[in-house]
Order: C-alpha cells, then sequence, then structure tokens
C-alpha cells in the first residue's frame, strides 16, 4: 500500500507539473479591497464599514501583522511553507493516500500559497480544480516573495462571519491589531482557519477551546514554543462575540460623504461634549433632545460634534441628525447685523438706539420679556437682546445687504429674497443648521471664513472674515460679559479661560441655542423637540449656556486681543457721540479709528444757561427732558411679576434694571444691600422664593422699589 501511495503521488505530481501548465491561465493577486474606515485624529477607529461584497476587510502589511500570527498560522496550515515552491510534495502524497483509501477528498495537501489561490478564484473541490490550484500557486512562487505571499494569504483568509483578514479579525474579536495578539488569541484565529463557522467561538466554544489548545500544544511539541508559554495561553478565555467600533455615527456619516479616513475629531473633548449634553438632557423631556458642535479656530476642523444626543432612541427622529437640519435661529443673527453697522461706521458700540414700538409688517416686534426700554446703547441693545433695535439695525444698513451677508457667511438654507423675510430676518425667522451658525460664529475669533474641516489633511477653501478684528472685537466685548452668568458658572471660567456668547431662544419656546466663541474654539449648541413642539424649558440662557460654559471651560482659551485700530474716547452718556460743552455727562466707550461716527452730539443744546435734551423723533415719546433729569423707576423686573423656579439647575438669575436717576444706583432686595451699579447698567440678582421687594435708590436719595413673587415649580399652572 505504501508503494502505490508514493505511485500514486508521483504520477499526479508529474501530471500537474507537466502537462497541466499549458491549460492553465494566469492568476493575478490584485490588493485586497479595504472596508471604508473612519479614525479620529489620532488614529483610532470610529467606524469600519463594509466592502462591495458586504465583507470587513482591513488589509495590512506582514510587518503588521506582529510576532505571533504569522507564525502560529504558518505551523498550523503549512509548516513547510518556507522550504518548497507551491507544492509541499510530501504533504500531498500523504494527502492522495488518504483520499484513495477513503474514496473520497478528505485531505487537500494544500500549502499557504494554494489555499491563496482558492481564496483568489474558488472553485469545486475536485481533483481537476486542485490540480489547477496547484499549478496557479506553482507559478504565483515564482513570482512572489514568500513574505508577499503570506501577506496576501492573512489578508483574504475568512474568519467567521463576514470578517475577511487577519486585520478585521483581531479588531472584530478583540478591539485590536494583529501586532498586539497574544499568543492564545493567535492560536485562536488559526484555529479558525479550519472552519470559520464550525469553529466561531461565540457558537461553538467548546469545540474551539478544544482545537484552539490542541494548536497551542503542538506549537510546544514542536518547540516553537515553550511549555509555559502554551500553558498559560491555554488559561486566558476565548473571546465571546465579534464587535466592530460604530462610534459617532452621525459625525462618521459627515466624514463619510467626504471620502472617510482620518477625521478632525478630538477624543477627550468629543467625550467630554456627550458628557455634558447627556447630564443636560436628564432634566428635560423625552421629546427634547440636543445637538452641539466644537470647532477649532485656528483652521475650522470640526473637534466635536454630537448630531443627537438622544441617537438611537425610539422615537421618530431618533436617528436625525439635529446638527444638519434646519431651525429657526431666534436671536442668534443679531451680532452680524450690529457687526456691519460697526464696520460700516453708522454705528458705534455707544451709539444711541431706540427700544420703542415699531410697526413690523402691520406688527409690532416686541423684547423677550415684552417690554421696551426707550434710549438704549447699541452695546446695550446686543447684550440684551432687543429686538426693535436690531430690526432698526437691520433697516440702517439694508435688508437685502444683510441678506447676502448671512449668505456669504454660509448660511445656505436663506433662499427667499429679501421681501420674503422682512424685518423678521434678523428675529429668528428663517431657517438656519448649527453647522452653518458655528461655521458663521468662527469668522468673530478667527479672521476667517470657510466650510468646516471634518478630515485631516483636506484642503479647505478659507478667506477673510466680511467682518474687521475691530468689530469682530468690540461684538467680542460686548458679549463677553460674564454677569449674564451664575456665580458657578462664572467659576468654570475663572482664570485665562473666557467666552463670549450669543443666546437665542426661536418664536414659541421651539428651540434653545447658544454660541461661545473665544480665539481657541467656537461652540454652538442647540437644543429642541424635532417635531417643532414647543416646551417652556426651551429658552437659550437657562437650557443651552449651561452646556456651553463646561465645554468652553474644557477647551480653554481667552477672548480675541484688542486690535490696535480699536480705542477708547469719550462720549456723551446719552447720545453715545463726542460730546459737545452742553452734555452734563460723558464716559468712556470703544470706537473703531477712522471709521465710528464722529459728529458731535446732537441732544443737548443750550438754552440760556440751562442744558435742554432734543430727543430724535423714533424717541420723542421719552419727553423733552434729559435722561439724567428724569425721576428714578424700577424698570426690571416688572412690579407685580411671578417669577417661577425651575425643577432642576440653580435658580435663574434677574437682572435688576432702572432709568432716570443720579449717578450710581444702589439695590436692595428687602432691605438687603445688594450691590451699586451705574445708571442704566443692569445688576444681576439670583432670585429666592417668597415675597421679595426690590429697590433701588440713587446718588440724591431718591428711590423706587417694585414687588414680585417667586415661586415654586409645583406652583406654575
Amino acid at each position: 500500500m505504501k508503494g502505490l501511495t508514493l505511485l500514486v503521488g508521483a504520477a499526479l505530481a508529474g501530471l500537474l507539473f507537466w502537462g497541466a501548465p499549458a491549460f492553465v491561465p494566469p492568476l493575478e493577486v490584485v490588493p485586497v479591497a479595504p472596508s471604508p474606515t473612519v479614525t479620529d485624529r489620532t488614529g483610532r477607529l470610529l467606524w469600519v464599514g463594509l466592502t462591495g461584497d458586504d465583507e470587513v476587510c482591513l488589509p495590512l502589511s506582514l510587518d503588521e501583522m506582529g510576532r505571533w500570527l504569522p507564525l502560529v498560522v504558518v505551523d498550523v496550515e503549512d509548516r513547510r511553507f518556507f522550504h518548497h515552491g507551491g507544492i509541499d510534495w510530501v504533504g500531498l502524497v500523504r494527502a492522495a493516500g488518504q483520499n484513495l483509501l477513503r474514496g473520497r477528498i478528505v485531505s487537500g495537501g494544500s500549502t499557504v500559497t494554494s489555499q491563496l489561490v482558492r481564496l483568489v478564484h474558488p472553485r469545486p473541490r475536485t481533483y481537476r480544480a486542485k490540480a489547477v490550484e496547484f499549478l496557479q500557486a506553482l507559478a504565483l512562487e515564482r513570482r512572489l516573495s514568500k513574505g508577499e505571499i503570506l501577506e496576501a494569504y492573512l489578508n483574504r483568509a475568512p474568519f467567521g462571519g463576514n470578517v475577511r483578514g487577519a486585520g478585521a479579525a483581531a479588531l472584530a474579536w478583540w478591539g485590536k491589531k494583529p501586532s498586539d495578539l497574544t499568543l492564545a488569541e493567535a492560536a485562536t484565529l488559526a484555529a479558525l482557519l479550519k472552519g470559520p463557522t464550525r469553529y466561531r467561538p461565540d457558537l461553538h466554544r467548546e469545540r474551539m477551546k478544544a482545537r484552539r489548545d490542541f494548536i497551542l500544544s503542538e506549537l510546544a511539541r514542536r518547540g516553537q514554543v515553550s511549555e509555559a508559554e502554551a500553558d498559560l495561553a491555554r488559561a486566558e478565555p476565548l473571546p465571546s462575540a465579534m464587535t466592530l467600533p460604530r462610534e459617532n455615527y452621525l459625525f462618521v456619516a459627515q466624514v463619510l460623504r467626504r471620502g472617510g479616513g482620518r477625521s478632525t475629531l478630538d477624543g477627550p473633548l468629543q467625550r467630554r461634549v456627550d458628557g455634558a449634553l447627556a447630564a443636560a438632557l436628564r432634566f428635560l423631556p423625552e421629546a427634547v433632545t440636543a445637538a452641539a458642535v466644537v470647532v477649532d479656530n485656528d483652521d475650522g476642523s470640526v473637534r466635536a460634534y454630537c448630531g443627537n444626543g438622544r441617537f438611537g432612541a425610539p422615537l421618530p427622529w431618533g436617528w436625525v441628525d439635529c446638527a444638519d437640519a434646519p431651525r429657526s435661529p431666534g436671536s442668534t443673527l443679531k451680532p452680524f447685523v450690529y457687526a456691519m453697522a460697526l464696520d460700516e461706521g453708522r454705528l458705534s458700540p455707544s451709539s444711541l438706539l431706540a427700544d420703542t414700538p415699531l410697526s413690523l409688517s402691520g406688527r409690532a416686534p416686541r423684547n423677550f420679556d415684552l417690554r421696551y426700554r426707550g434710549p438704549v446703547s447699541l452695546a446695550d441693545a446686543l447684550a440684551d437682546s432687543l429686538n426693535v433695535p436690531a430690526v432698526r439695525t437691520m433697516r440702517l444698513v439694508g435688508t437685502d445687504r444683510f441678506l447676502h451677508r448671512l449668505r456669504t457667511l454660509g448660511f445656505s438654507h436663506l433662499a427667499g429674497d429679501a421681501v420674503h423675510y422682512g424685518d423678521s430676518l434678523v428675529l429668528g425667522g428663517c431657517e438656519v443648521t448649527l453647522l452653518e451658525m458655528a461655521r458663521a460664529y468662527r469668522t468673530f475669533a478667527s479672521g476667517r471664513q470657510g466650510p468646516l474641516r471634518f478630515t485631516e489633511g483636506a484642503p479647505t477653501r478659507q478667506e477673510r472674515s466680511p467682518f474687521s478684528e475691530a468689530s469682530a472685537f468690540i461684538v467680542s466685548q460686548i458679549l463677553g460679559d460674564g454677569r449674564r452668568l451664575s456665580r458657578a458658572q462664572r467659576s468654570l471660567l475663572a482664570g485665562p479661560t473666557g467666552m463670549a456668547f450669543k443666546t437665542g431662544t426661536s418664536y414659541g419656546l421651539r428651540d434653545a441655542w447658544v454660541a461661545a466663541w473665544n480665539e481657541k474654539g467656537t461652540v454652538v449648541v442647540w437644543m429642541g423637540d424635532p417635531l417643532g413642539t414647543p416646551h417652556a424649558e426651551l429658552i437659550g440662557i437657562a437650557a443651552a449656556v449651561p452646556v456651553a460654559v463646561e465645554i468652553m471651560a474644557f477647551l480653554g482659551g481667552d477672548l480675541p486681543r484688542k486690535p490696535s485700530s480699536v480705542v477708547r474716547r469719550q462720549v456723551c452718556s446719552l447720545s453715545g457721540l463726542p460730546p459737545t460743552s452742553a452734555c452734563p455727562q460723558t464716559r468712556q466707550a470703544w470706537q473703531i479709528v477712522s471709521v465710528s461716527p464722529a459728529t458731535p452730539c446732537p441732544l443737548h443744546r443750550w438754552q440760556g444757561e440751562k442744558t435742554q435734551t432734543f430727543w430724535p423723533r423714533d424717541l420723542a415719546s421719552c419727553g423733552t427732558r434729559a435722561l439724567e433729569e428724569a425721576p428714578l423707576r424700577v424698570v426690571s423686573p416688572l412690579d407685580g411679576a411671578t417669577y417661577i423656579l425651575p425643577p432642576w439647575g440653580e435658580p435663574p438669575r434677574v437682572a435688576l434694571t432702572s432709568e432716570g436717576g443720579q449717578g450710581r444706583v444702589s439695590w436692595f432686595v428687602n432691605g438687603r444691600y445688594l450691590g451699586t451699579g451705574g445708571a442704566g447698567e443692569p445688576l444681576f440678582w439670583t432670585v429666592e422664593e417668597g415675597l421679595q421687594t426690590i429697590g433701588a435708590v440713587d446718588e440724591k436719595g431718591r428711590s423706587h422699589s417694585v414687588r414680585i413673587r417667586v415661586a415654586p415649580w409645583s406652583d406654575r399652572m
């Protein structure tokens, strides 16, 4: 029988080597197609997709396979791999004898090279197919080195399910690279080569363990590893399931639209953003979700991205990318119109604006607190997000020009014309996305504008900002006043960290926004109900700002530095223009050199030996007396108002504001001294439950007070 086996083997070898080559087509081993991948900026995998064959494959070079995997695979699959020319004649003769005895193919005598041939060109398991494979293996050995053959094989071998190649297998079973595999893990992958389904550890655990341990014992018996190494490897547990990276799906989708690869995402920052949003959403209705993006101002790279804080929730919008969905911006567009007016020299930060009733297409816009403040400066109008001054300013620069500027900044959803939007454009009567908002606000800190970057090394079109350094600095200074924040929030930003921020609340409490920025980064947070349902909790300062503060505190950075084109000058306290001898009070204010209005104050004139104030037409209702001669009045909070404490977070802070009076104003709550501020300057007070009497006293001893009620959340009905 032994002689017969050798005779058959020799005959088969001669036939394969001499007769078949003329009938065997050449085999081309092309590089295997990799799965699309997305990594963070450090190269850590975030997501792995499927190839065109619906498989997961991550081809690597042999050098990246590590120490153990090539050694174990060669020892198990083809021990004489480095000594034969594509056919292992000893193994082939042995296999031929076994097959003749059984009457069927039970052993193919395959080599790593012939298995590679079969993986590249699968065929039925017949004698003829085997002969073709061996001949193509012989030809392949003449063209490729042993290392190239082993590398191609390990990149094509199946390892269970739709996982192909050692790179994908190591990731799917252990979440690591092949170079980091232990001896036991390499033996597990080698065991899978005998039967990727039959030996899957998640389906046939005992069978796999027996096969793996047998391989380890054979390795020790043949001296490839020590007995101690084999014993330690046998003690290692088997993997229980295949898992692949599936992080930040909505961000990954944005990256894949741009070709995939190494993204701009910063892992630690992303985790902080996710944590801050999750913490905030715990106190909000389930129907409300959130989105946030953090942009590196230096090059516009997106460093953190959360498109939906409740992503995957069993809700109609659970898979919607809210960061790329159009929403009403509320008041967040106001800084852009003021920056235009500053750059064009139409207004300065101290310019007098009228917060008085104004017809708007048959309707009168009112402020969030439903009251008008009369004469205000541009700085106060922007800081307090007053509606009428914003509309007047937009009319001043031109609605069509403002619309064009917004489009230049990247707001691509503004498809209507100026007539379509009218005065509501600056008040949020349009739709924008969070990504567009981040791109636009970045201009205030970077001095540049252009598309946001999602992939490292991707070229981006960066242009000069349409706003000057001067106007960007002034807007940032106005909106960088930390007094609008709570004490705890200010403590988070203590030290070198500073930020400017603008909030926005859409009509009917459907969207809450905040855009925050400093020289280092831009953060935009949105909260809302994707179905458009109003929620009382959706107020920008209360809902979105705490998240932005936490992110900015982690990010660090300070406000943009003052350019040389911005200086302080003396202005009339009322008109905000250079004073004349008739102006009774003056103050310091920012101006843009050779740009800001320089006309002397027209409001104050001498009438004999007295100063008379002549109000402009839109402020005629304020009377003919100068503001500083008017009686002291507490205008905020409103007398008789009721405030409801929120069910979570810190109590709200209320701006205590007065009009009229002389000099600085001292504030008292129930007779307890609270603080002193300049005329017209707000002093913020954290409300306390109960009946409260708010009193103000000016330097002449004149006083005025109001009474309010602060009730618990349970009394809201």
